[in-house]
């Protein structure tokens, strides 16, 4: 058997956004997106036609003489062109308040800031996922998202601090799913294929804070922090059977696939002036809490398909010459304690009945040649 498949997208969109000063602390932001999605995919499948020049077992004079034998095909008449085509059309506002904190607000330590709060609304396409010999289609994904944030400066803007509160909530969301056919004949292991499907309703909280200071002439440090509390409110996938309808489970309890609940990152720099250029190291920390990797029901109950967490530190070091403007060589150690940990991977335990890990890169060693002009 062979196939040809074809892909095609369509998207069309027009958008705007318009500022308003209501005064000289108030600014409010209108926007809007109108998108229309076409996509068709399509599916040309081949079998082999009846002109073999052997039938049953062969010599090895027989097999030596297929070298060079091209096999004609033609087009299955049984499942000729599976495939299918939907439209979606979406219009998607935003609103967001700011606030400018007013001067009577300043002191000898705040110099000032921003605060503000918005709601915005977006959408992802539907699509096609081939499970079997047939195109399934899945729905597009909806998302309402509200956020409030600020940006404040303190200490003659040698200190900085931004974060944002979030909470969104998604409608028809996609994810990738594994699923397992059934063959007809029961003496066959089953047929196991990926694809998209959508999860129903999910809701997601999370806080993010970003903090630099330049407490030295030079001297930058910074840090920042990130939470995700992501949940399914409904997750009802298929389980497929041999010769029978196919039965609903409820997956609305797993965790969400490749979303650590947790990352932070630190960074220290110094700028070391001299005659004839600059000198900048930097130390940087980076680390992300475990996560999920799992495509369907049973590997979210195992140990398997969940990647640890893990910590990496990375080395700079940079000079820039006076002599050359715009010009950087720079040294760097990336993994600095050669951690051994994995980056990423796929459980598909019920469908597949394995687990891939990729394992994360080793302690590396380069130099880059940068020019900027």
């Amino acid at each position: 058997q062979a196939f040809v498949r074809e892909f095609e997208n369509t998207s069309i969109a027009v958008f705007g956004q318009t500022i308003m000063h209501l005064s000289d602390t108030w600014q409010f932001t209108l926007g809007a997106r109108y998108t229309q999605e076409e996509k068709e995919a399509g599916q040309v499948n081949y079998v082999a036609a009846e002109n073999s020049p052997v039938d049953g077992p062969v010599t090895r004079e027989e097999f030596d003489a297929l070298e060079n034998f091209v096999h004609d095909v033609i087009v299955n008449p049984e499942n000729p062109n599976p495939g299918d085509k939907d439209k979606w059309n979406q219009f998607n506002p935003s609103v967001t308040l700011s606030m400018f904190t007013p001067d009577a607000w300043s002191s000898s330590f705040f110099v000032g800031g921003m605060l503000y709060t918005s709601a915005s609304s977006g959408f992802k396409a539907g699509g096609f996922s081939l499970f079997g010999e047939d195109y399934v289609a899945f729905d597009p994904e909806d998302l309402w998202t509200y956020e409030f944030g600020y940006k404040l400066d303190f200490w003659d803007r040698r200190a900085r601090v931004n974060g944002a509160f979030y909470y969104s909530e998604y409608d028809d969301i996609q994810i990738s799913v594994t699923r397992t056919f059934p063959r007809e004949d029961p003496t066959l292991p089953p047929a196991t294929f990926n694809g998209t499907t959508n999860a129903g309703q999910a809701t997601i909280k999370g806080a993010e804070i970003e903090f630099s200071l330049m407490p030295l002439e030079g001297l930058r440090l910074a840090a920042s922090a990130s939470y995700i509390d992501a949940e399914y409110d409904e997750f009802l996938d298929l389980q497929l059977q041999a010769g029978n309808d196919p039965i609903t489970i409820d997956r609305s309890d797993e965790n969400f696939a490749y979303t650590p609940e947790q990352t932070y990152t630190a960074t220290a720099q110094y700028d070391w002036l001299m005659g004839w250029g600059s000198l900048t190291p930097q130390l940087n920390y980076y680390y992300v809490s475990s996560q999920f990797i799992g495509l369907d029901a049973v590997s979210a109950t195992a140990e398997e398909a969940y990647i640890d967490s893990y910590e990496l530190w990375r080395f700079r070091l940079a000079f820039r010459p006076q002599a050359v403007e715009g010009l950087e060589v720079a040294g760097y150690v990336k993994n600095l304690t050669d951690e051994k940990y994995f980056g990423a991977g796929i459980a598909s335990i019920d469908g597949v009945g394995s687990v891939s890990l990729v394992p994360g890169r080793q302690r590396t060693y380069g130099v880059e040649l940068l020019y900027s002009w």
